[in-house]
């Protein structure tokens, strides 16, 4: 989401065995990140951030539909 983009939620891909298992937790599904910035929270499937790298001093609705799957956000889509 371009309201808190990757410096909030991404991935350092520190070794080979973490590319491996991404590429196939991947499977069509987009990942936006297991390092987290920012407060988070999902609610009804909707992610929303809270923080000093956040545009909003409040929960920000970021209206994207996301997992939380094995510590990592999965994006599926916007609401």
């Amino acid at each position: 989401m371009s309201e808190i983009g990757p410096i909030t939620i991404n991935t350092i891909f520190d070794n080979l065995e973490k590319v491996y298992a991404y590429k196939e937790l991947l499977n069509e599904q987009y990942i936006m990140g297991d390092r987290i910035y920012c407060d988070t929270k999902i609610v009804d499937g909707i992610l929303f951030v809270k923080g000093p790298t956040c545009v909003e001093n409040d929960w920000f609705n970021t209206r994207d539909k996301v997992e939380f799957l094995n510590n990592t956000f999965i994006y599926k889509g916007r609401s």
